[in-house]
Formats: C-alpha cells, sequence, structure tokens
C-alpha cells in the first residue's frame, strides 16, 4: 500500500511538473506573440510613415513644377513685352527719320523758291544782285552785309551789301 501511494504521490507530482511545463510553455507562445504583434505593428507603423514620406516628395514635386510653370509664363511675358518695346522703338525711329526725310524734302523745295523771291525782288528793284551764299545755303539779313566765307557777295553789277533795301523789315 505505501508503494501505491508513492506511485501516484510520483504520478501527482509528474501531472503538476507537466501543468507547471505546459503553463510556462502558453506563458512563451502569448510572449511570443505578443512579439510578433508588435513586430506587425510597428512594420505598418513604418509603412504609414513612408507612405507620408512619399505623398510629402509628392507634393513638393507638384509645387516646384507649378513654380516652373509660373517662372515660364513670367518669362515670356516679359520677353513679349520687350519684343513689344523693340517694335515701338523700331515704328518710332522709322517715324522720326520719315520726319527727318519731310523736313529736308521741304528745305530743298523752300530753297529754291527762296532764290526766286529775292531774284524777283531784286528784278523789281531794278538791281540784279543773286543771293548771298554761306557754309548751309542762301543766307539773308536784315541788318548785316551779305558776307559768304570768302568776302562780299559780288553781283553782276558789284557788291550786295545792303540787303536790307532789297527785305524791308515788316
Amino acid at each position: 500500500m505505501a508503494y501505491a501511494l508513492t506511485t501516484m504521490a510520483h504520478a501527482l507530482a509528474t501531472m503538476a511538473h507537466s501543468l507547471v511545463t505546459m503553463a510556462h510553455a502558453l506563458g512563451t507562445m502569448t510572449h511570443a506573440l505578443t512579439t510578433m504583434a508588435h513586430a506587425l505593428a510597428t512594420i505598418a507603423h513604418a509603412l504609414v510613415t513612408m507612405a507620408h514620406a512619399l505623398a510629402t516628395m509628392t507634393h513638393a514635386l507638384t509645387t516646384m513644377a507649378h513654380a516652373l510653370v509660373r517662372m515660364t509664363h513670367v518669362l515670356n511675358t516679359m520677353a513679349h513685352a520687350l519684343a513689344t518695346m523693340a517694335h515701338a522703338l523700331a515704328t518710332m525711329a522709322h517715324a522720326l527719320a520719315t520726319m527727318a526725310h519731310a523736313l529736308a524734302t521741304m528745305t530743298h523745295a523752300l530753297t529754291p523758291m527762296a532764290h526766286a523771291l529775292v531774284t524777283m525782288a531784286h528784278a523789281l528793284n531794278g538791281t540784279y544782285c543773286g543771293p548771298c551764299l554761306s557754309h548751309n545755303g542762301p543766307y539773308f539779313s536784315y541788318n548785316d552785309p551779305c558776307l559768304n566765307p570768302n568776302g562780299p557777295c559780288l553781283s553782276h553789277n558789284g557788291p550786295c551789301l545792303k540787303p536790307q533795301l532789297l527785305w524791308p523789315m515788316p
């Protein structure tokens, strides 16, 4: 009977040890599952962070592209404005050249008219005296002798020294 009790005690001790071992195994499994869950959560967090970083990079690149488009538009506008200004300046230069040509044509037309009027006045006065020539063309004066660079202006009848007699003051 003592042997049977000893065997039973040994069996109970073995069962207790088995239960403790099973409990320890369950605890180890729980810890492993918890560690795996934590690892998966960490991986998920890392993926979310990467996705956020990619979204931020995409936004930055989009902003840069938009800025480049705006800069291109501004540069195109400036180039168009400069071209318009150049065209306006060329038009002004052409207009000034046309005006200068018109004034030169008028001067060219008025010079022989003045020469003809002087000749007519001299003819009406009874004395023919041609116009005095200066560096720039006919020279008419009310009060001064009519002198050219080479001396008195000689006509067919003598020096023409008193043009004010032919061109009285108004």
